[in-house]
């Protein structure tokens, strides 16, 4: 059963006495000529859709409805249409849909352009959106067979490597531009003007409220314009704490504010006629269930909220079932998705005494087509399709793979040293071992105070401090009367790096680094951004040399118990000092460089050319390219 939330009015219990009777009537007066309260009529207006979450509706009342699809690797994603005479069927189908980490990817993005003559679908994994234009002068009806990608239209394009992995959200800037949320790629992008797709804004890891130590991915899900900003709903990542999502405002500018916090994953934001921002919740998750499974999510604990004048979120209806998207309507109601219901309910606003349940409410079913398959007869003819139409190369980036340099050399012995990191107890390779394909083989990493390495790291119950660590550590320490090195208990026992440690195979082929982006260039030798002003002053060109920048500043990575209260180019300047103070290092570095004096951009540039040497483009695929048929099977 869904609750209806409502403030209620305490008066007070101190009135004199002989006030009582003109108190009285005062609050009487008030009472006949103040209006009534509204409270939410919920009733269903359609039952049995494939997991729905986006909604249009057409100004004539005609409903749109993006269905996420079945999730078992078909092509069940798609549009369903409700006409104004009660038709329903899919107006375009055959969309892939699959699961990503356990959740369903399919097509959850749905909008219609300004002119209302166009209609936009995120679809996941499809490097863009997908467009259908629209009749304008009569209404929209179901086709004789729901349309298909290759009948659909393109908007969003790639530039060079540059594209969406999971649009999830959309509304439009004022030149009329879309602009969406990727939720896997933790950005919000715009159109730029000749069709291709332009990230202007990153999120930063949100605090994990259960531990303020870790961080959590943003997770951008729900957006709408206001004004001159964008409000973003920030899901929270895998663990989903409770209260760990929120509701921020940023501009093109890449400005950000806070709205709203301790939200329990918020999936949408919408922006209603009379300007009220609604939020929608989309679950309380089980703590310590898996994030992988799908099964953490807890019924009936989705919120409707709305956003008041002094900045905080009343609720206005509980319990709903996975809600996905919340469409307002011109009368002031709304529309809302259950995903895992497959409905889509209808919330108007009445005197109390007037609700109407769900669960009582009597509904047909909406029919639903079946999956639809797609047969190739020659596949050797669809790949050659696929590989001119995406301008496929074989062995792409073989150019770029270093050879056996003395500048790899260097990075070859940076990347192995312990040196790098502040208690002098991991290295880059810990983490990204030869034997475990450049990776960890773990699902989430331990940084500084482990030992072993891949599955059988563990914490280390001690840790030893280095020199550089600030005085009152030192003091607090257990000193060793033979060494003199002090060590203290492991502070970062049970706390992992909250990401998994990607592979450094081929990784020089990515003008964007880090699984959240926060280094990235448009394209290969173009200027690099990052959110650390120290960083973006050095000029870099080379995304991988300016990732390297940042794990030995990371507190849980590589800066540990020694160094990790530093500033990130604080830690840097440590670790330069630490190789200028080495007679091996400033050797090699005078005969690579041609010159004594080291930085931390040599370093970088020193360990991505050991890097670069594993650049592997040279399987059966690349062959086939090349144009060899037999080359798959």
């Amino acid at each position: 059963m869904l609750k209806v939330v409502r403030s209620l009015t305490h008066y007070p219990g101190w009135i004199v006495p002989g006030f009582l009777f003109l108190i009285l009537l005062i609050i009487l007066t008030a009472c006949q000529n103040e209006p009534k309260q509204l409270v939410p009529q919920i009733s269903v207006v359609a039952e049995g859709l494939l997991n729905p979450v986006g909604i249009v509706a057409l100004p004539d009342g005609t409903l749109l409805i993006a269905e996420e699809g079945t999730g078992n690797d078909d092509l069940s994603a798609g549009v369903s249409l409700i006409t104004l005479n009660g038709e329903i069927g899919r107006l375009i189908s055959g969309l892939p849909s699959s699961r990503d980490s356990g959740d369903l990817s399919g097509a959850p993005l749905l909008a219609l352009s300004p002119g209302n003559d166009m209609l936009y679908v995120g679809n996941f994994g499809a490097g863009h959106l997908w467009t259908l234009p629209l009749p304008q002068d009569e209404p929209l009806t179901l086709p004789s067979a729901p349309f298909t990608s290759e009948q659909l239209g393109q908007a969003m394009l790639p530039l060079n490597n540059v594209k969406l992995t999971n649009p999830f959200d959309i509304t439009f800037n004022q030149d009329g531009l879309p602009v969406v949320t990727d939720a896997s790629g933790n950005g919000v992008a715009v159109e730029n003007p000749d069709g291709t797709t332009r990230f202007f804004h990153r999120f930063d890891g949100l605090v994990n409220p259960d531990n303020e130590n870790l961080l959590i991915d943003p997770v951008p899900t729900g957006i709408t314009r206001v004004k001159s900003e964008y409000y973003v709903t920030l899901l929270g990542g895998c663990p989903y704490p409770a209260g760990g999502g929120e509701l921020v405002a940023i501009r093109e500018d890449r400005e950000q504010r806070l709205v709203a916090d301790n939200l329990n994953m918020p999936i949408d934001v919408a922006q209603d006629t009379d300007g009220t921002i609604w939020v929608l919740e989309f679950a309380t998750f089980t703590p310590d269930a898996s994030c992988f499974s799908g099964m953490g999510y807890q019924q009936n604990t989705g919120v409707l909220s709305k956003l008041t004048d002094e900045g905080t979120l009343e609720p206005i209806v509980t319990e709903l079932n996975y809600p996905g998207a919340v469409l307002p309507m011109p009368d002031g109601s709304l529309l809302v998705s259950e995903v895992f219901n497959g409905r889509i309910l209808h919330i108007a606003f009445g005197e109390e005494g007037t609700q109407v349940s769900t669960d009582e409410q009597g509904f047909e079913t909406v029919a639903v087509g079946e999956p639809v398959y797609r047969e190739i007869a020659d596949v050797d003819t669809a790949l050659t399709a696929v590989i001119t139409r995406n301008n496929l190369t074989p062995h792409p980036g073989a150019d770029l793979r270093e050879g056996d340099t003395p500048l790899a050399q260097l990075g070859q012995d940076l990347f192995f040293d312990p040196l790098l990191s502040g208690d002098k107890n991991i290295s880059c390779a810990t983490c990204h071992h030869p034997s475990l394909a450049m990776a960890d083989a773990r699902v989430l990493p331990i940084g500084t105070s482990g030992n072993e390495l891949g599955p059988q790291r563990d914490f280390v119950t001690e840790v030893t401090l280095a020199p550089e660590a600030n005085p009152s550590k030192l003091q607090d320490g257990i000193v060793d009367p033979e060494t003199g090195a002090v060590t203290v208990h492991n502070p970062f026992i049970g706390q992992f790096v909250p990401r998994n440690s990607p592979t450094v195979l081929n990784a020089a082929l990515l003008p964007v680094q880090f699984w959240d982006g926060r280094v990235e260039s448009y394209a290969l030798n173009q200027s690099v951004t990052t959110q650390e002003d120290a960083v973006n002053s050095f000029g870099m060109t080379d995304a991988l040399a300016t990732q390297a920048l940042f794990p030995v500043t990371s507190l849980h990575e590589m800066a540990g118990a020694t160094l990790g209260d530093l500033a990130p180019q604080e830690i840097r300047n440590a670790l330069v000092a630490r190789l200028a103070d080495n007679p091996a290092y400033r050797e090699q570095f005078t005969a690579v460089f041609g010159s004594d004096e080291i930085t931390a951009v040599q370093v970088a540039t020193a360990i991505a050319a050991f890097e670069r040497r594993f650049i592997f483009t040279d399987a059966p695929w690349d062959a086939y390219v090349a144009g060899d048929a037999s080359a798959l099977t």
